[in-house]
């Protein structure tokens, strides 16, 4: 399995920096040696590749995104409980794989986000989440 397969993409990545997510991550997405191309590279490689003066964007694992993800969120009046499940794919159900969402007792959904790479449904869902200002995750102002 290669690494783009493991982490949240590009995109969203970008998204997540720009909604305040600390940069703290053992991957990230910066451009290859040629300076043409985005690809994941771990952290003990970035002084090879990475220059003072490009982007990056922290390339996070699913178990990275799951520590931002509140157990549980509160909306109209009720609460909602964090839920993850695979999906079991059948000749009628082909869905991707990873569900992620909130719901309640009563088996009523807040929000719920699907895609083939868990970590990008994770990463959706935090968007989702903060874009809403359900969750505030901004990082304190850099020094």
């Amino acid at each position: 399995m290669k690494m783009e397969e493991c982490v949240c993409i590009l995109e969203s990545a970008k998204e997540l920096k720009e909604l305040g997510i600390e940069q703290k991550s053992n991957f990230y997405w910066n451009k290859n040696v040629a300076g043409k191309k985005w690809k994941v590279f771990h952290t003990k490689y970035l002084q090879y590749f990475h220059k003072d003066n490009e982007e990056r964007y922290s390339a996070f694992l699913s178990s990275e995104l799951t520590k931002y993800l509140p157990s549980s969120i509160k909306m109209n009046n009720n609460e909602y409980y964090l839920f993850m499940t695979k999906t079991t794919k059948t000749e009628h159900f082909k869905l991707p794989d990873n569900y992620i969402g909130y719901k309640n007792f009563d088996n009523e959904y807040a929000c719920a986000q699907r895609d083939g790479i868990e970590a990008e449904a994770k990463a959706k869902m935090l968007i989702y989440l903060i874009k809403r200002r359900i969750i505030n995750l901004r990082k304190n102002k850099e020094k």
